[in-house]
């Protein structure tokens, strides 16, 4: 069975593209921990000192085959809020994926975030290292592709100084009627501003019924710990739900990774 791999890309404006993979040459994970060995003199290998000063990294590399495929089965599928939805959904033969990818796809600001899942189980969230296509006179109709994906947090120094994503205990049903309440919100850093002017949380369902675009709704607060919001969602079923803070500069910054909250 061939394991599959989706790449979620989330611009600034929290628009969600994803791409599938399915025709996978090789998937190798890396996990590195840097250790600088310091033998002493004249003495033997067990005392060896190991010295840690670096972190820890986890790099995914993916190989795959970018084929022609037929009018309606694009790999790529967007929100129908997202601005290139047609495009993407259009994208279907090779040349044109390549060059969607090159275009639309590639991280370009530090608001651009990623989620790599590889089968249906190992999942991180990081940022493109880099991404290749070739092809061959052998094989002149299929691409190669290989993308490099490293898990952590991007930081830019030539990128606008963000508020951090919020952090939060839980988010659980509400007792009231088809809502959900998301407990102790707590913003740490406000990026280009000294506070916050509120936050923005967005939903979208997937099941029953998935929704094609996300749902938002604005709350206005300049405290930044500690806070309690509920949200309607308008109906019940399982929902994907990310938050933002807001601030004088910003409008939406970083969003927390969207999280699975099922309501009856």
């Amino acid at each position: 069975m061939v394991t599959p791999f989706i790449i979620k890309h989330t611009n600034e404006a929290g628009d969600e593209m994803t791409y599938t993979g399915d025709n996978i040459t090789n998937i190798s994970v890396e996990f590195n921990t840097p250790i600088a060995p310091m033998p002493l003199p004249q003495m033997e290998d067990k005392e060896n000192i190991l010295i840690k000063v670096e972190g820890n990294t986890t790099t995914a590399n993916i190989t795959w085959k970018v084929r022609d495929l037929g009018a309606g089965n694009s790999p790529f599928s967007c929100d129908n809020s997202h601005p290139f939805n047609t495009e993407a959904v259009a994208s279907v033969s090779a040349m044109k994926i390549v060059q969607f990818f090159k275009d639309r796809f590639v991280p370009v600001t530090v608001g651009d975030s990623y989620r790599l899942t590889i089968g249906d189980e190992l999942v991180m969230e990081g940022t493109l290292m880099k991404m290749s296509f070739s092809i061959s006179g052998t094989s002149p109709v299929v691409w190669d592709g290989s993308m490099q994906f490293v898990h952590g947090n991007v930081a830019s120094s030539v990128d606008g100084d963000y508020a951090e994503q919020p952090t939060y205990a839980s988010i659980v049903d509400d007792t009231a009627s088809n809502s959900i309440k998301i407990n102790d919100i707590t913003t740490s850093y406000f990026g280009v501003d000294d506070a916050i002017t509120g936050y923005k949380v967005k939903y979208k369902k997937t099941s029953p019924s998935p929704a094609s675009s996300w749902s938002s709704v604005s709350f206005t607060s300049t405290d930044s710990t500690d806070l309690d919001f509920v949200v309607s969602l308008g109906s019940t079923g399982t929902f994907e739900v990310k938050i933002t803070a807001v601030t004088a500069t910003h409008s939406e910054n970083v969003y927390t990774i969207p999280t699975s909250v099922t309501i009856s």
